[in-house]
């Protein structure tokens, strides 16, 4: 399990996984490297008083590179959780290619992704009722503004980039079969 000190007004929160996932080596040159852990894919979470909050997801992901040396144009990352299924992406454009999808923790090959549909080799995520973009702002502002001085390390193209933040329901396909339902949480960084 995971636990998270505290979160919003639920307090402490628990994750709990039935597996563990291996990391990932997303990226590598030389000593440095950005590798990724899926921790729970899809796990209950729990208050501190035991109460079920639904299902969630965890990730650790270690960088041993400053990120703008990625030479990242796009990155899109999202992932889904259903009653008994998940999938994750993670797509790079830019110097450095990448594609990966886990469903159910395992690797797929990633066709394509796009704002309404994920698709690999042997699923389809297709969402609807997307909400309202939960963040539209650039990293200097959003994501990145906690890290205070810090920030004058980056390079102001990498501060530039827009990330945009939403979540939907979604509806999962397995071998063209309907195979579960939930929710989504997708993220798109694009830089200029």
């Amino acid at each position: 399990s995971v636990h998270w000190p505290a979160a919003a007004d639920h307090g402490p929160l628990q994750w709990c996984a039935a597996d563990r996932h291996s990391p990932h080596v997303l990226w590598q040159q030389q000593a440095g490297r950005v590798v990724w852990e899926p921790i729970v894919c899809n796990g209950w979470v729990h208050s501190q008083n035991g109460q079920c909050l639904g299902r969630g997801y965890v990730e650790r992901l270690v960088l041993d590179v400053a990120p703008w040396k990625l030479g990242l144009r796009t990155l899109k990352w999202g992932r889904f959780c259903g009653a008994h299924h998940s999938l994750i992406w993670i797509e790079w454009q830019g110097s450095h290619p990448l594609q990966l999808a886990l469903l159910d923790g395992c690797e797929e090959s990633l066709h394509s992704v796009d704002y309404l549909q994920v698709c690999t080799a042997t699923a389809r995520l297709e969402m609807s009722a997307v909400q309202p973009i939960i963040a539209h702002e650039s990293l200097g502002t959003g994501a990145l503004q906690q890290l205070g001085n810090w920030r004058r390390l980056a390079t102001p193209a990498f501060l530039q980039g827009v990330e945009n933040k939403w979540v939907a329901q979604a509806q999962l396909y397995v071998h063209g079969q309907v195979a579960d339902s939930g929710h989504v949480i997708y993220e798109e960084v694009q830089w200029p």
